[in-house]
């Protein structure tokens, strides 16, 4: 599992303060005592003691590689936030969903096309006046993207019996969506999670409970249940993914297992502390 050194990499970059660079002998540009024992402590399956002493700093980025090929070194003061490593791109700030009647859009709160006044459930008609009927996914992709601070005007249809196309004129930005967003569907409470960033999702899922709990609490009179929208998500930080499940359930219930590449299985459990306990509806 890729995890398994990857986390390490980033703890072995966060906790090096500059001390214990080799051994004296033409090592000093890595801190290879240091990177040893954070091997020992916290890889999910610790090397051998000889693959240890082995390390180099003219083996090491091989070596690394060899334990884990996903596993990467980064020197103290060059690791920077998960943010603003991150992918942003030019476009209207939404999502297509190609069905077999059409093109959907789903917005990205704060983007372009949802300030322009798209809703999520509108389909596709146009793209400055020439129809998508036809036309292939990556050339649509291109028609709506195009460079930054232009603009372009969309023909929608609403969701609903009846509904009239509409045009909607937006302006292409640089745009990243938002990690946890609340989407507003007539009335209906939805918290979408899109990705998992380590140390970051869950705060953010977090706040936004609180928000949309102090607005309506789920005891209220009329108050429409709360959906935890996991459709769109793409994956990401296992661990971030594992302490977000741990939220909802009670201290000591099992929340997966991951088996190393020698056959052996790590169980992780719900570890005790506040919880989110109220009725909810997880779409998967």
């Amino acid at each position: 599992m890729k995890r398994g050194l990857t986390v390490l990499a980033c703890a072995i970059a966060i906790a090096i303060a500059g001390t214990a660079w080799g051994h004296g002998n033409g090592e000093g540009s890595v801190p290879l005592d240091e990177i040893r024992q954070v091997m020992r402590e916290h890889a999910l399956h610790p090397p051998a003691e000889s693959v240890l002493e082995g390390l180099s700093a003219a083996n090491f980025e091989r070596e690394l590689r060899a334990l884990d090929p996903h596993a990467r070194y980064f020197p103290a003061g060059t690791w920077r936030s998960p943010m603003l490593s991150r992918d942003a791109w030019v476009g209207i700030g939404a999502d297509l969903v190609f069905q077999q009647d059409g093109v959907m859009l789903l917005p990205y709160q704060g983007g372009g096309a949802a300030l322009a006044g798209v809703v999520e459930g509108m389909r596709l008609l146009e793209v400055d006046g020439l129809s998508v009927t036809g036309v292939a996914p990556a050339e649509l992709l291109r028609l709506l993207r195009g460079t930054e601070g232009s603009t372009v005007t969309l023909t929608l249809l609403p969701p609903g019996l009846n509904a009239a196309p509409v045009r909607l004129t937006m302006v292409r930005e640089r745009f990243r969506p938002l990690d946890v967003e609340l989407v507003d569907a007539s009335g209906q409470r939805i918290v979408r999670v899109r990705d998992f960033v380590g140390g970051l999702t869950r705060p953010a899922l977090l706040a936004t409970l609180d928000f949309v709990l102090a607005a309506s609490p789920p005891s209220a009179e009329g108050a429409a249940p709360l959906i935890l929208d996991l459709r769109d998500s793409g994956g990401g930080d296992l661990y971030e993914a594992l302490d977000m499940a741990a939220l909802f359930l009670p201290a000591g219930a099992v929340l997966g297992s991951m088996q190393g590449p020698d056959g052996r299985s790590t169980v992780f459990h719900a570890p005790p502390g506040g919880k989110v306990d109220f009725p909810m509806v997880l779409w998967v």
